[in-house]
């Protein structure tokens, strides 16, 4: 039996608070990298389109249109990677976002929990969807045994999947607290990837989809019916 693999990528781009513009460009050279490494799933930042902390500017018109006109951009110029990335908008001030192949698969919130799903694999935000694969965008500050707690959450979290932790870093404001761009990639509990704090801000490893979905089956885990997207790729033999 042939085992099926995703070529993955955590990358966190060096942004610029509440200038989408900017950050688009950073984020598409991210996408051409991981391209160029044949990476399928690149999982960047929460709300890395605007920085995570723009804090008031949240509210205002200008900069939520640079978003939307960011994300179009970045959109337009997807190819055959997926990307998942952070964005605020109207509907609510912290989206996800999935491009693929020119198209916007869709935007919902961080706390929605939503299915996106092709022939060989499915990835979601939530645990509990029970997906192949949970991509998880943060922010989350650097603290004395942050990086430690971070890697045993994304070991429990990965025990029946893979899981892809992409965090803010460079650029982002630094008044209350410090982002270090600490990124993970697990599968089933074992650390494949990572890229330390304040080091470059990109993992990439290979996801054993075979395994997980036999591990799904053994312990009679099925992905959930709610908000399901649909999208055609094919995964490496």
């Amino acid at each position: 039996m042939f085992k099926k693999y995703i070529r993955v990528a955590a990358g966190t781009p060096f942004i610029k608070v509440a200038d989408p513009a900017h950050n688009a460009e950073e984020i598409l050279h991210l996408m051409k990298k991981a391209e160029a490494e044949a990476v399928q799933l690149l999982v960047l930042p929460e709300l890395c389109l605007t920085g995570y902390t723009c804090g008031d500017l949240f509210l205002q018109d200008t900069l939520l249109d640079a978003a939307e006109n960011a994300l179009n951009f970045l959109a337009a110029e997807s190819k055959n990677t997926i990307v998942v990335l952070g964005l605020p908008m109207r509907q609510n001030d912290n989206m996800i976002a999935v491009i693929y192949q020119g198209q916007i698969l869709a935007c919902v919130p961080k706390s929605e929990a939503t299915i996106f799903q092709c022939k060989d694999f499915t990835f979601s935000t939530k645990t509990d969807a029970h997906a192949t694969i949970i991509v998880s965008l943060n922010a989350s500050s650097e603290t004395v045994g942050k990086a430690d707690q971070r890697r045993n959450t994304a070991a429990v979290k990965s025990r029946a999947c893979g899981y892809i932790y992409a965090n803010a870093g460079h650029g982002e404001s630094t008044g209350d607290a410090v982002f270090s761009g600490h990124n993970l990639i697990y599968e089933m509990g074992e650390l494949l990837a990572e890229s330390p704090p304040f080091g470059e801000g990109w993992a990439v490893s290979e996801i054993d989809i075979s395994a997980i979905d036999y591990e799904q089956r053994r312990i009679g885990k099925s992905p959930s019916e709610i908000n399901v997207v649909h999208f055609s790729m094919e995964v490496a033999c």
